[in-house]
């Protein structure tokens, strides 16, 4: 599944109601809405304050949002085409279980996603409910 762009956006220092609701004062940014499938995704660029940066191998099991999962349905394709653009990939896509297809990245920050392809949705469910 790919992610449509729905609108960019962006706020100035007059954009106080922005500042207030991230705390914020004195901040710029832009910023992104992209719909995957039922899902909203935002992405913020922060223009000021510029934020530290952060650790780009930083690994999945440290404490905070460490990996994000974006189901696709033909991860061969998807993963040849971020591999192209230049996205660092820990592996190949590797399948696990005969259940889903694989494959950890990150993005230019350094933040750890997957993509997956679910293969067998019945084995799959098995994990989520345990």
């Amino acid at each position: 599944m790919k992610c449509e762009q729905l609108t960019t956006f962006n706020w100035d220092k007059s954009g106080v109601e922005c500042q207030t609701i991230v705390g914020l004062p004195g901040s710029r940014a832009n910023g992104v809405f992209l719909r995957a499938g039922g899902s909203l995704i935002e992405i913020f660029e922060y223009l000021e304050p510029r934020g530290r940066d952060g650790d780009a191998t930083r690994p999945p099991n440290d404490v905070g949002i460490t990996h994000m999962c974006f189901d696709v349905t033909d991860i061969e394709s998807e993963y040849s085409r971020l591999v192209k653009a230049g996205v660092r990939f820990n592996s190949d896509v590797v399948t696990v279980e005969g259940a889903i297809k694989s494959a950890y990245g990150r993005d230019p920050d350094g933040n750890v996603f997957e993509i997956q392809e679910i293969i067998d949705p019945s084995h799959v469910l098995v994990w989520y409910r345990s």
